[in-house]
């Protein structure tokens, strides 16, 4: 006789309640894959979080960023394959196959709430290593992108979620114990052709998921509100110091630690991490008009030492004679003067260079000399002009006639003004020996002597 006519009721119990008769049966592979996925996700989370502070802490460059993300992947599939999570997918993807349908219970759900905790606060760590140093507002940012993402996944997916349960019609929850298939619900005439037509795992809302949904959904508006609406809420508990570790990488911290009063010390410490940021070329998508007036400021104000602005300047590299290496005798040579095509975070701090002429082996006239400086920008963009009073890149011709070495030498001064003072008001003259003055003294400059050798060729 069968204990479960389907004429039984269970009018007493929640239909997401399970028979008391009935034991539950849940999915053994899925369960073996959530327990072994579980072994592993704590240390993988906390594994992600320490790199990620770090990561905030120290800034690495953008290629320690990109190799820590790499690595942590492979971490997790060596993870996958040592707690042998591959295998069990391997073994249920088999018995699916074999069953057709699968009509044993799923998991408990307080496995799935767990499980899918871990995985996403670890998905929003690894997904955040390489933009890392985007500062508070980067992360402000991210964090409410991925709450407000997880949270209606959350709150929309709970609905779908399901636990054990009686086993009923998905249309009007008639217990169907004790029924054999293929049948139709004695209650709504449904055709019950298989176990995809009826459920031991009802639609389940549960709290736990709902809750932690909307408390992420929150969250994250609540994040963008801060760094939109009122960004000085982020910033305004941090101490200066903190503030001076993120003021290169993030405007709105660099905003509000100028906002405050700083020491000598603080202000050193700033300038110094500001040209670090300029020197490792970790400024894309970081630096802001306001962070390139202020150490511009500090620059044309005699603020920086001599080496601080040497090192500043010297992102732009060495600039050189672009001539060919060996020609025919007789053969036409141009002459070119070039810089490497870098560009400077801050306009203001693009040098003039003041030209002292081609040398060209024993010949002492300087060709294409000129007093009036010229404009860095010329240099990087390749732009030339014949005339020694113009202001682009010096371009001579000239043609050996003999065969042998052709040595050719320049000398530049390159020198840095602020910004109100024009090129023809700094006084500049070339001496006849090639020594110069100025009569209104730069921030800075240097004397560069350039040389390129041309082999003669019959």
């Amino acid at each position: 006789m069968n204990p479960f006519p389907a004429s039984k009721h269970y009018s007493h119990l929640d239909p997401s309640e399970p028979i008391p008769e009935i034991p539950l049966r849940y999915d053994e592979y899925k369960l073996r894959l959530s327990r072994a996925y579980l072994r592993a996700a704590p240390a993988m989370f906390y594994t992600a979080l320490a790199i990620y502070i770090a990561f905030m802490i120290l800034n690495p460059p953008l290629w320690v960023r990109v190799v820590g993300f790499v690595l942590f992947l492979v971490g997790a599939v060596f993870a996958s394959w040592r707690l042998n999570i591959w295998g069990i997918r391997r073994e249920m993807r088999h018995q699916q196959r074999a069953w057709a349908t699968n009509d044993a219970w799923g998991i408990p759900i307080g496995l799935m709430i767990k499980g899918q905790a871990y995985y996403l606060a670890t998905m929003v760590l690894v997904m955040q290593f390489v933009s890392v140093g985007a500062g508070v507002a980067g992360t402000l940012i991210y964090f409410a992108m991925y709450a407000i993402c997880a949270g209606i996944y959350m709150m929309v997916a709970g609905h779908g979620f399901r636990q054990p349960g009686q086993i009923c019609c998905e249309r009007c929850n008639y217990p169907l114990v004790g029924l054999t298939l293929p049948t139709s619900c004695p209650e709504c005439g449904r055709a019950l052709l298989n176990l995809s037509f009826a459920t031991d795992r009802p639609k389940l809302r549960d709290k736990r998921f709902l809750l932690l949904g909307i408390g992420l959904f929150v969250a994250g508006v609540l994040a963008f509100y801060v760094q939109f609406v009122k960004p000085t809420w982020a910033y305004a508990p941090l101490p200066r110091s903190v503030l001076l570790k993120l003021a290169p990488n993030d405007i709105d911290s660099f905003k509000a630690l100028t906002a405050r009063t700083l020491t000598p010390e603080d202000q050193d410490r700033l300038e110094s991490s500001l040209i670090d940021a300029i020197v490792n070329d970790n400024t894309v998508g970081f630096w802001s008009h306001e962070q390139g007036a202020w150490l511009s400021s500090r620059v044309f104000s005699n603020q920086l030492s001599p080496d601080q602005i040497d090192r500043l300047m010297g992102v732009l590299g060495e600039p050189y004679i672009d001539a060919p290496d060996a020609v025919k005798a007789g053969e036409r040579v141009s002459l070119m003067l070039r810089a490497p095509d870098v560009r400077m975070q801050t306009s203001d701090l693009y040098p003039y260079y003041y030209f002292g002429g081609y040398l060209i082996d024993q010949d002492p006239t300087p060709h294409m000399r000129s007093d009036h400086g010229r404009s860095w920008y010329a240099l990087r963009d390749g732009t030339v002009t014949t005339d020694p009073e113009g202001r682009e890149s010096p371009l001579f011709r000239f043609a050996p006639d003999s065969p042998g070495k052709v040595k050719v030498r320049v000398r530049l001064v390159i020198a840095l003004f602020p910004g109100f003072i024009q090129m023809s008001q700094s006084g500049f003259a070339w001496g006849e020996e090639g020594d110069h003055s100025f009569v209104t003294q730069p921030v800075w400059s240097r004397v560069i002597d350039l040389e390129h050798t041309i082999e003669v060729e019959e």
